[in-house]
């Protein structure tokens, strides 16, 4: 289990994004959470050591 850490200004962006697409992002959030890393990329360049997880038209980097 791992503890997801979201920045403050994030918490505003989820409101101008419709209900069914907040779900899918929140409950990729839980599979952090849970340690289920299926389907991430890898980042590369100045970004390594970053990974990309995807949800809808979303991506969520960590």
């Amino acid at each position: 289990m791992f503890k997801v850490i979201v920045p403050k200004a994030t918490f505003k962006e989820p409101e101008k994004i419709d209900s069914t697409n907040q779900q899918l992002i929140f409950t990729k959030i839980k599979d952090l959470e849970a340690g289920i890393f299926t389907l991430d990329k890898a980042l590369k360049n100045k970004h390594k050591g970053k990974f990309l997880k995807r949800a809808g038209n979303y991506r969520i980097v960590y």
